[in-house]
């Protein structure tokens, strides 16, 4: 009796073995296959992401979307870590933006699903995971201007050549000739109230700003400066003016398009300056302490900032794109 009855004590502790490796597989399961999805989930956002703004940067250039299909291919499979995922959907819901969605694919297989580790054994044996992302490319109207200056068209050449653009004040007159052969203002010339401490002003075309005079960088410029020193692109997006209002704190700029500019070097002050000396500066040009100006090159460019709306002029080879999901 004693015997049968540990006997059954024993089938029973068993049983619930059995049942408690179950769950505990089935724990498993969940941890170590909710963190692959989650980690697979992960690298298709990232490619997604790339893939949406690579497309964008590409259509925004003049020979439009040469091939979209390659290129979400590239950095889709770029971003995982096995090199391999599937573009499940590629759109372009306007006609200037696009949406990408991309799905798991087994390296090895091809197959396209994730396949799990313990979630077999309780008969699943893969996964699909997706992850989608939008984005948008256009001519800037409107938008952050990062360093709050605004140049004269008559200093725009695009020529691949670095140029001094100097600082004048409103009212000086330059020797170049800006719309309908007038004088305009020239060089460039601070704009704004000059006492955002973050120093971006938003500009839109068609519209005007007021100057700010003085020989002082704009606040919070100093930083915006600095930053731009360790930036391996020191290209940004500055408003072109085609008039110019009034003089002094009474002056205001109108805006007319915005241009790329490759920054290379400044003197805006004793204190702030940058390569801008013999031996520093950029494509042999000085500025120095007699000269207050900004050294760099004029460019066809993307840029992948956000915060611009479009329906701008394209004259001065700038444009943008950004992700919108």
């Amino acid at each position: 009796m004693t015997d049968r009855l540990r006997h059954e004590a024993n089938g029973g502790i068993s049983v619930l073995v059995a049942l408690l490796l179950v769950v505990l597989l089935g724990a498993a399961a969940i941890a170590v296959d909710a963190g692959a999805m989650y980690a697979e989930r992960a690298e298709l956002q990232n490619g997604a992401d790339a893939a949406a703004l690579a497309i964008a940067q590409e259509c925004a250039k003049p020979a439009g979307c040469v091939d979209a299909a390659g290129t979400a291919a590239l950095y889709a499979n770029e971003n995982a870590k096995d090199g391999a995922s599937n573009v499940a959907d590629l759109t372009f819901p306007t006609a200037n933006a696009v949406r990408v969605q991309l799905s798991s694919r087994d390296a090895d297989s091809g197959a396209g699903s994730l396949a799990l580790s313990f979630a077999p054994v309780l008969g699943i044996d893969d996964t699909t995971v997706d992850a989608r992302a939008g984005a948008r490319w256009g001519v800037p109207l409107s938008g952050p201007a990062t360093l709050p200056i605004a140049i004269s068209p008559c200093e725009f050449t695009e020529d691949g050549q670095w140029h001094l653009l100097r600082l004048k004040e409103p009212g000086s007159t330059s020797a170049c000739a800006g719309p309908a052969g007038q004088n305009v203002p020239g060089g460039f010339g601070w704009i704004g109230n000059g006492n955002d401490s973050t120093c971006t002003e938003f500009v839109t075309a068609g519209n005007t700003i007021a100057s700010d005079p003085g020989g002082n960088v704009a606040g919070g410029c100093e930083q915006v400066l600095e930053d731009l020193k360790t930036n391996p692109n020191k290209i940004m997006l500055l408003p072109v003016y085609d008039q110019v209002t009034g003089t002094g704190s009474g002056a205001t700029y109108r805006i007319r398009a915005w241009a790329a500019f490759e920054v290379g070097g400044w003197h805006l002050s004793p204190s702030v300056k940058y390569n801008n000396t013999t031996g520093t500066t950029t494509g042999g040009l000085t500025c120095t302490p007699s000269c207050t100006g900004i050294i760099g090159r004029f460019l066809t460019y993307t840029t992948p900032e956000d915060g611009f709306e479009a329906g701008g002029s394209n004259e001065y080879g700038a444009s943008f794109a950004s992700l919108t999901e």
